[in-house]
């Protein structure tokens, strides 16, 4: 019985984690759309000239593959897709290289398209010349 109770506490651990990770995208993602929001007020823009939103594309490879790409904010000034943003609350060396990977395909449709990763903290150190402070995130502070 022991078994099976410790292996339903991880799988309610595994769906709470799920949960939390998915929380914490939103939390980004909304975060980013506000800050956008905001800057175009700041620099006198018009709201009915800016949309942000999600849309799919699809692209096709040499050999037929259809595939399907989006970034998670979309900004349209106009009607025109004018940047692309990946957002992450965190991101390693192996996101970033997905990013580039769909900014450069995206960037094959849309040649003036610019783009931009909102990210709140990196696993990656800075220079790796030196040994990083806080090799394990962020550092704590106090107010």
């Amino acid at each position: 019985m022991r078994y099976y109770d410790r292996k339903i506490k991880e799988k309610q651990g595994i769906t709470y984690a799920g949960r939390l990770r998915a929380l914490k995208g939103k939390l980004v993602e909304t975060m980013c759309a506000n800050m956008l929001k905001q800057a175009w007020k700041g620099i006198g823009g018009d709201e009915e000239r800016i949309s942000i939103g999600r849309r799919r594309y699809y692209f096709t490879d040499k050999k037929g593959n259809r595939y399907g790409l989006s970034q998670d904010k979309q900004v349209y000034i106009d009607g025109k897709f004018v940047l692309s943003i990946e957002c992450k609350a965190y991101a390693e060396l192996a996101m970033y290289k997905r990013i580039v990977v769909d900014c450069h395909i995206l960037q094959s449709r849309f040649p003036e398209l610019s783009f931009c990763l909102f990210q709140l903290e990196s696993m990656l150190g800075g220079d790796y010349a030196e040994t990083p402070a806080h090799p394990k995130g962020t550092p704590e502070f106090m107010l």
